[in-house]
C-alpha cells in the first residue's frame, strides 16, 4: 500500500477554499486524487489567525458549496460537508443555516459532520429540523478528542450523544 493510500485510510483530508486561487485549488484536488485519496471533506475555513472576518483569496472560491461543485463536477470523491446544530456564525437563524447545509448536499456532499457541540438536546433538535428541510444525508457528530492522548481518548469534558442518524437508513 503506498503512503498516500496509508494516510488517507487514517485521517480524511480537509480542503477549504481558503487561501488558494481556483487554478491551484484544482491542482491540489489532483495530487490528492493521484495519491489514492478518495474521501474530501470540503470547508470554507476560518479567518487567518488574528484576523476576525474571512476574506476569500482573490482569485479563489467564497464559499464551501462552490468548493463541493468543484468536487462533485471534477473529481471522484467522497465528499463531507460541516453542519451547525449551534447555528453558523454568518448565520442569520437556524432555518437560513439549514438551506444553506441543504445546498450543500446537492452541490454533492454525501454527508454532513457537525461542529464541536457541548448541548445532545440542541443536537437531536437540529437532525428533526435538519429532516424536516429535506436533508436526508447521515450526519455525524464531531468527536473530541484529547490532544495528550496518543490513542485519542475521548476527553471527559465532551458531550457523547446517543446515535440520531439524520437519515434513516442505515
Amino acid at each position: 500500500m503506498d503512503q498516500g493510500r496509508t494516510w488517507a485510510s487514517r485521517r480524511w483530508p480537509t480542503s477549504h477554499a481558503l487561501g488558494e486561487a481556483k487554478e491551484r485549488l484544482s491542482e491540489i484536488l489532483s495530487e490528492l486524487k493521484d495519491v489514492g485519496i478518495e474521501n474530501v471533506l470540503a470547508l470554507r475555513g476560518d479567518p487567518p489567525r488574528g484576523e476576525t472576518e474571512w476574506k476569500p483569496h482573490p482569485g479563489g472560491l467564497h464559499y464551501s458549496v462552490e468548493l463541493i461543485e468543484v468536487m462533485a463536477r471534477d473529481f471522484d470523491f467522497c465528499i463531507g460537508a460541516a453542519c451547525f446544530p449551534e447555528v453558523h456564525p454568518d448565520a442569520p437563524n437556524l432555518q437560513e443555516d439549514l438551506k444553506y447545509a441543504r445546498r450543500k448536499v446537492e452541490a454533492g456532499a454525501s454527508f454532513l459532520i457537525t461542529q464541536l457541540f457541548f448541548d445532545n438536546e440542541l443536537y437531536f433538535d437540529f437532525v428533526d429540523e435538519a429532516r424536516a428541510a429535506g436533508i436526508t444525508v447521515r450526519s455525524s457528530r464531531a468527536s473530541c478528542r484529547s490532544p495528550a492522548s496518543s490513542r485519542s481518548r475521548r476527553s471527559p469534558r465532551c458531550a457523547r450523544p446517543r446515535s440520531r442518524p439524520i437519515s434513516s437508513a442505515h
